[in-house]
């Protein structure tokens, strides 16, 4: 195996503790093997750029619920400088900064990690109604990691959210069998009958499982919305129309059986 490393990789790991996962930056030799973990992050982080010699990197460190910060790490993953933390003097008074959360599965047994909004002026002694805004797919996820555009599908996600909210809703999404990035047995719930993806029965047990930890919850006004494709909206309204009320569809719908 080769001393130095060749190839840094980042390795998300859900874990009990830091509900939005882990981030593990490795060091690999292309002889093979690990040359060395050089930090473990518990947000995402992006890696913006290694220095010529390989002994820095410069990543960004984000959550759900914490504004970003980019750090200069040396090569044994110690942090060196922060260079620039998010400025957040433009956000509206009233932001509310969206909410982690970890659930169990229909099963009893899976841990299921999500994130919930809350709008503008968000009183817990209101009743509002709520959005589930999942859009399950076997190829990406529109749960957000990180805040702002540091994050999947070019971040448009968390601010998707934060927009529905600030409509009224409380928002949620979560990640449900059948979507990737958590382990090869998870995203394969849905292989071969692709339609599975939208696992309602984890969607709707989730939403019920927050409405007793958050009463204000109203799972008597229930809809949903999805985009790229995502079919949760008409599903959703076929197979239980008694639990969603309104399904909206923001982009192309094909068969996901094809």
């Amino acid at each position: 195996m080769d001393e130095e490393p060749d190839t840094l990789h980042r390795f998300p790991e859900k874990t009990a503790e830091a509900l939005q996962g882990l981030i593990r930056l490795v060091a690999l030799s292309n002889a093979g093997g690990v040359v060395a973990t050089i930090s473990v992050i518990s947000a995402n982080a992006d890696i913006d750029g290694i220095s010529p010699s390989g002994n820095y990197m410069v990543t960004t460190r984000s959550r759900v619920d914490t504004s970003p910060v980019s750090l200069l790490i040396d090569r044994d993953g110690n942090e060196v400088m922060t260079l620039e933390t998010t400025d957040l003097t433009g956000l509206p008074a009233d932001w509310q900064w969206p909410e982690p959360f970890k659930l169990k599965a229909a099963d009893g047994k899976t841990d299921l990690y999500g994130v919930i909004y809350r709008p503008p002026g968000f009183s817990p002694e209101k009743h509002y109604p709520v959005l589930d805004f999942s859009s399950p797919h076997p190829g990406f996820s529109f749960v957000p990691h990180a805040s702002f555009s540091s994050g999947e599908c070019f971040g448009d996600p968390y601010l998707m959210g934060a927009a529905f909210a600030a409509l009224g809703f409380i928002v949620v999404t979560m990640e449900v069998p059948g979507m990737p990035y958590r382990h090869k047995s998870f995203q394969d719930a849905c292989y071969g009958r692709i339609a599975s993806v939208n696992s309602f029965a984890d969607r709707i047990g989730g939403l019920k499982q927050l409405s007793k930890r958050y009463p204000y919850m109203d799972l008597d006004r229930v809809g949903m919305v999805g985009y790229d494709g995502i079919t949760g909206p008409v599903y959703g309204l076929l197979e239980h129309p008694e639990f969603y009320k309104v399904g909206v569809n923001g982009d192309c719908l094909h068969d996901i059986r094809m």
